[in-house]
């Protein structure tokens, strides 16, 4: 029998929650341990840019169910000596298109496109630019942080 992943601290006061570290690793998987970094910074950390509406959670739903995301991982994870500035920025930019619910190939200003039309479909009032997807330019740098 595993020992709990999530069990109450004896010696907390308030209540505390603490975590079985291997148990919790056995739990996810070896895959996601090893790009856990790459989402945690992907989607906003404190030296990175938080894509707007989406949450920590998704990106872990999403690295389980779409290639084109875990791909990006793996280029993330790669050494400056083996990838390529460009390939850092094209595949930010994928990982972005699957956050936002593109299709593969799709570049995000189209992406960014949709939404805006999508939005203007639904309301007659202003729609407030930071509820759409980045640029492809935005999430450019965006890309080269995290990569960084």
């Amino acid at each position: 029998m595993h020992a709990p992943i999530l069990s109450a601290s004896a010696k907390s006061s308030k209540g505390a929650l603490s975590w079985n570290i291997q148990e919790l690793q056995k739990h996810v998987g070896e895959d996601v341990c090893r790009n856990i970094i790459f989402i945690h910074a992907f989607l906003g950390c404190d030296s990175t840019s938080k894509p707007y509406g989406v949450e920590k959670g998704a990106g872990l739903k999403l690295y389980d169910t779409n290639l084109v995301f875990r791909y990006a991982a793996t280029v993330f994870n790669m050494t400056a000596d083996t990838v390529s500035k460009e390939s850092v920025i094209l595949s930010g930019e994928q990982a972005l298109v699957s956050i936002y619910k593109g299709v593969q190939g799709q570049t995000l200003n189209s992406v960014r496109l949709s939404a805006f039309y999508e939005k203007i479909a639904q309301t007659s009032v202003y729609v407030d630019p930071k509820q759409l997807p980045p640029t492809a330019d935005a999430a450019k740098f965006h890309s080269l942080r995290v990569y960084l």
